[in-house]
């Protein structure tokens, strides 16, 4: 990008340590100048996080409690799919129960653990991103709650570690590969499909499950304690290569008030639960957030920017974007109903008493939200959530710059939760789907007894009307 922009040749030494600018005068010069505006923004913003990106998958019982079961990818093209915003085809990882008698054998799935171990999320910071089967819960909390440990000891410090999760799904694509509907183990063995397919995850919740989602939350005890309209923008600062997000809330009678500006999140952990067909997946994020300084440059501009916000009809108008070598690269907006709760899971998987606490009750809050373009072209639903008390013990971490063993065994019991309570809910939405369809099916059955009835008076009664009329 910086070549691109000045017209001048850039090369960085093997060390890191040097960069060589060649070209015309002028072209060095403002080489030289966008470099040394990407690092100050870089240096301002808290520099970089040095260790890799943990991103890691959690087979549901779903695929088969005695691991027999093979997978196969299903083509997706509904609303969460196209939510993803990729071009690629998108694919759903499914269980594929053999026929009756005729299974897998012996230590397949192992090889099948093994061969998916290799997924990459298009980033070079990610680390490998094993698939862990159900029942491998502990361990894998005990990899999230090791990197919160790791990210409240960063230097410099985090002005913010949080837990942040979506219902959604975690859907394939294949960037050199046409992708069959299904494969054999031996098939992605052959074509050595860990260098080939990638994983993105779509916060698109389908319109169907909405529904069935907020009955069941409300079922728990979860009570709406707001709803909000606001309104976001994600601009690109080129000369800084940098990104910034401004949320509004939108007033009545079209007005916008500045909630938050702030500069992109880094990302610690990834941990997604993976559920079958009709199911939403679930995925929880570890984030580490620098806050902007008091007065600094960065704050003062954003706050100008938002400042000559206005709203016509749906749409933004941001007229000081352009003065300040800025783009706006995507605009939605929100309706968003919260929830709050309380909840406790009967099932921690933790097979340590040290590392969990059975019966632990922790508030939940969920917002579900219908999300529009500006345009309003498209619309879909997303379903979010946090743990309040996750996110105090984090700061407190964060506060003392360590983790002492009672806050990591009290936050492992907290994510234990938060597993539980995305596991009873994708179970619910399936429940409840099969209800649905009984009860439509039994009131279908109704309305058409009814009609025949009304039918069958109403012929007798034209019948009766008429023999009454020719006496």
């Amino acid at each position: 990008m910086l070549q691109q922009r000045s017209g001048a040749k850039m090369s960085v030494s093997y060390s890191g340590t040097e960069v060589t600018i060649s070209g015309s005068s002028a072209a060095v010069q403002a080489a030289a100048g966008l470099l040394r505006q990407q690092i100050e923004t870089f240096l301002t913003s808290g520099g970089g996080y040095p260790h890799p990106l943990q991103v890691h998958y959690l087979l549901s019982s779903s695929y088969g409690a005695d691991c027999k079961a093979t997978v196969r990818f299903l083509f997706r093209d509904d609303e969460a799919a196209q939510a993803a915003g990729r071009r690629e085809e998108l694919y759903e990882l499914q269980p594929e129960h053999p026929a009756a008698g005729v299974w897998a054998p012996a230590g397949d799935i192992d090889t099948l653990t093994d061969a998916l171990s290799g997924v990459q999320l298009g980033s070079s910071r990610s680390s490998g991103t094993p698939i862990h089967l159900a029942g491998q819960q502990h361990s894998l909390v005990q990899q999230l709650v090791a990197a919160a440990a790791q990210g409240v000891r960063h230097s410099p410090a985090f002005d913010e570690v949080k837990i942040r999760f979506n219902f959604g799904k975690a859907l394939w694509y294949f960037p050199r590969t046409a992708a069959p509907h299904s494969w054999t183990i031996q098939q992605m063995q052959a074509k050595q499909i860990p260098r080939d397919f990638k994983s993105v995850f779509s916060n698109g919740v389908q319109a169907s499950q909405v529904d069935s989602l907020q009955d069941w939350l409300e079922g728990k005890g979860f009570e709406v304690v707001e709803t909000k309209e606001r309104a976001s923008v994600h601009l690109l600062q080129h000369g800084a290569n940098a990104s910034y997000s401004l949320s509004f809330i939108k007033q009545w009678g079209g007005g916008l008030t500045l909630r938050k500006a702030k500069s992109g999140s880094s990302k610690l952990f990834f941990l997604t639960l993976l559920n079958s067909s009709g199911q939403p997946d679930w995925r929880a994020k570890l984030l580490g957030q620098y806050h902007f300084q008091q007065g600094s440059e960065t704050q003062a501009l954003l706050a100008r920017i938002a400042s000559g916000a206005t709203l016509v009809g749906n749409k933004l108008r941001l007229p000081g974007l352009s003065a300040h070598d800025m783009s706006l690269d995507k605009e939605r907006h929100k309706s968003k109903t919260i929830y709050v709760g309380s909840y406790s899971s009967s099932s921690s998987s933790s097979s340590s008493s040290s590392c969990s606490r059975r019966g632990l009750a922790m508030e939940i809050k969920v917002s579900v939200s219908k999300v529009s373009s500006a345009d309003g072209c498209s619309e879909g639903w997303e379903v979010a959530g946090t743990s309040s008390q996750a996110n105090v013990l984090l700061q407190q971490m964060l506060a003392r710059g360590t983790a002492s063993a009672a806050q990591q065994a009290e936050l492992a019991a907290h994510v234990d939760n938060m597993l539980g309570f995305a596991q009873e809910a994708a179970a619910a939405l399936i429940t409840m789907s099969v209800s649905s369809s009984l009860w439509t099916a039994r009131h279908t059955m109704m309305i058409i007894t009814t009609l025949h009835t009304l039918t069958h008076r109403m012929i007798t009664t034209a019948i009766t009307t008429a023999s009454e009329l020719e006496c």
